[in-house]
């Protein structure tokens, strides 16, 4: 005789996973991919910790905190790939959900790299190159961006000087 307690828990949880699957437009091969990508990342990254070598904490090891984050990041690009599904659907194309999976699996992969060098694990200079360059472009970014905002606040500073002037 069955367990009804059993298919119950089994039929709920294969309800709940084809539910989930639906909302990220299908189970394919760049889902499942970036799936795994997600799990290798929290893995190395926890594993990093493990060993006092986690660049996302003050000392290097374990964070609750950390951690937490980290699965908030992941539980919010798998909400964009649920936007960027219905969004396919709402005009009847394919493109917004694989450009959002693609570009996850691409900062996932970053990601497990970075991961991969803390840990000393051998990797191809010619990757360590470009992930430098990755590195040194964000940097440059985070430059603009911050010179943009105080030319920005010069500015205003400015205008309010002017204002007071009688």
């Amino acid at each position: 005789m069955i367990n009804t307690t059993k298919l119950t828990v089994i039929a709920a949880a294969s309800l709940t996973l084809n539910t989930l699957a639906n909302m990220l437009g299908g189970f394919d091969k760049s889902l499942e991919i970036l799936l795994l990508f997600i799990i290798v990342d929290i893995v190395a990254g926890f594993l990093l910790a493990v060993e006092g070598k986690s660049t996302k904490t003050k000392y290097g090891y374990v964070s609750s905190q950390a951690f937490s984050n980290g699965l908030v990041k992941k539980g919010f690009e798998l909400l964009v790939v649920v936007v960027a599904a219905n969004m396919d659907m709402l005009i009847g194309v394919n493109i917004f959900r694989d450009l959002a999976i693609y570009a996850f699996i691409v900062s996932e992969g970053i990601s497990i790299l970075e991961h991969a060098i803390t840990a000393g694990a051998p990797v191809p200079d010619m990757l360590k190159d470009a992930l430098k360059a990755i590195e040194r472009t964000h940097e440059q970014e985070k430059l603009k961006e911050l010179y943009d905002d105080t030319k920005y606040y010069e500015k205003i500073m400015a205008a309010q000087e002017k204002e007071k002037e009688p």
